[in-house]
């Protein structure tokens, strides 16, 4: 996790899309197939949507963690 952490602090606009695919392995409800093209879609329409996604990422994971 700390490694994941490190990379997404590091991430700038070309690596974002790579960060969200180490985090979604793909989505129900959206009329858009998950894909490269569509998370890039994603990120650019919703431009917190990168830091919102690794604070609830990372969240989840530390209370997987307490939990085992």
């Amino acid at each position: 996790m700390k490694d994941f952490l490190e990379r997404a602090d590091k991430s700038d606009a070309s690596q974002d899309i790579a960060l969200v695919n180490e985090m979604i392995a793909g989505w129900d409800g959206p009329d858009m197939e998950f894909s490269d093209e569509a998370v890039g879609l994603l990120i650019q329409n919703y431009q917190g949507a990168v830091p919102a996604l690794v604070q609830a990422y990372s969240l989840e994971l530390l209370q997987a963690r307490r939990k085992n």
